[in-house]
């Protein structure tokens, strides 16, 4: 049990990893060079809208999110080589590749709920107005 709690934990890092680019706010960087040239479009402004958020609660909860992500990320990308390597120096034993196959999917599945908890957490980020 406590084996495959650690093992999902590591898939979910290395999935995270994976997809650590996700952001989990609009940024404005993406237009940088369009919005210089181009200050009032409508993409510029939403753009410039959606930096303009400097809660404390709702920065300090993204910056927790992004850092949790890259770790779970490196963890579950750790995993997926290990399952590899476990692959390639199974030899046929039936065990050793039911082991390692196991290591590949907790790995998967790990990186998946931590996508959807990235998508869970950007969107309820950004639908909710906290006063200050």
């Amino acid at each position: 049990m406590f084996k495959s709690l650690i093992i999902s934990a590591v898939a979910i890092a290395s999935f995270s990893t994976v997809f650590s680019g996700l952001q989990l706010t609009s940024s404005g960087d993406i237009f940088g060079p369009f919005c210089t040239a181009h200050p009032n479009t409508t993409v510029c402004q939403d753009a410039e809208s959606a930096n303009k958020n400097n809660n404390p609660v709702i920065t300090l909860i993204t910056a927790i999110i992004e850092i949790v992500s890259y770790l779970t990320g490196a963890a579950g990308v750790i995993l997926i080589v290990i399952s590899g390597i476990k692959f390639a120096t199974s030899g046929g034993d039936s065990n050793a590749v039911a082991s390692a196959r196991g290591t590949l999917i907790y790995a998967l599945v790990g990186i998946i709920i931590t996508v959807i908890a990235q998508l869970i957490v950007a969107f309820v980020l950004n639908n909710i107005n906290i006063s200050q």
